[in-house]
């Protein structure tokens, strides 16, 4: 609530819808317990307000830094704003992000999600570190097997026989698994099928 109001109350104040282009804070140890996670509901609330008009995320999840809160990769940063700006106010036509869940659907066992700012597609790579998990009605998560096709990714489980709920890099900590064709990370996210 809080993120939105202030762009709504500078928009107000200025008497102008400027476009508002923002960082979503890089993956780092936020807190002692790594049991204890909770930067991917501040990085859930910054992809949220992409529901404003005229606003742009650079997501940091492929170029954080464990152990440093301020990455020292800046220049990457400072590209993919600029990319923002030069697509949404300089009509260029290269594509601004990397891919963005738009929802999914319950598809027998698995979860469909589908994505836009997929460029020439999305790559998903599967490394030690899935990040894709799926949970029941119970919210007990397990990780997913991972299937990509086009603009959308299917995820699904042998352990979750009614899935509902599915996140993607849910942690303090997350390392990016799922890019487009131009190499931009997807955000981390947290879906419910209803």
């Amino acid at each position: 609530k809080l993120f939105p109001g202030m762009i709504e109350d500078w928009r107000s104040r200025w008497k102008y819808e400027f476009p508002f282009y923002f960082v979503q804070i890089a993956p780092f140890r936020y807190t002692k317990d790594t049991l204890k996670n909770v930067s991917q509901k501040l990085r859930e609330s910054q992809r949220q307000a992409l529901k404003l008009p005229k606003t742009g995320m650079v997501v940091t999840l492929d170029i954080g830094e464990f152990d440093n809160i301020h990455p020292g990769n800046k220049q990457d940063v400072g590209k993919r704003l600029a990319r923002l700006a030069l697509v949404n106010d300089y009509n260029s036509i290269l594509n601004p992000m990397g891919p963005l869940l738009k929802g999914g659907e319950l598809i027998e066992n698995s979860i469909k999600l589908n994505f836009s700012n997929v460029g020439s597609g999305l790559t998903y790579f599967n490394n030690k570190a899935n990040q894709f998990k799926i949970s029941g009605p119970n919210m007990i998560f397990f990780e997913a097997t991972v299937t990509v096709k086009d603009s959308s990714v299917y995820v699904s489980s042998s352990l979750v026989k009614n899935p509902l709920h599915v996140r993607y890099a849910w942690s303090d900590t997350p390392t990016a698994t799922l890019f487009n064709g131009d190499g931009f990370p997807a955000s981390s996210f947290e879906l419910e099928i209803k």
